[in-house]
């Protein structure tokens, strides 16, 4: 089992930020994952979820797709959409 917790979130004049830990099979990463208050209003607002909510089911997503030892130090929301085809289809169902 994957647990993910958002250890600090930070709110800036572009979006947000979080600082992320990533705990599996008794091991432990550290992620710096960025969203842009545009893709929060898309994925988050309209149902209500916090910011912080909407990065931790992000990182959830993107960790089944590619694993933890695969996810990169540093990301953006939007750029994990680019590079997985489906993870904006995913991400809406996974944030209902």
């Amino acid at each position: 089992m994957v647990d993910i917790d958002i250890l600090a979130q930070e709110e800036t004049d572009t979006g947000y930020r979080f600082e992320v830990a990533v705990n599996h099979a008794g091991r432990r990463s550290t992620h710096i994952v960025t969203m842009s208050h545009a893709d929060y209003e898309r994925w988050g607002s309209e149902g209500g979820l916090a910011p912080a909510t909407v990065a931790r089911r992000s990182v959830e997503l993107l960790v089944g797709r590619v694993g933890r030892g695969r996810l990169v130090e540093r990301f953006d929301v939007r750029e994990a959409m680019q590079l997985y085809p489906a993870f904006e289809a995913e991400a809406h169902r996974l944030l209902e």
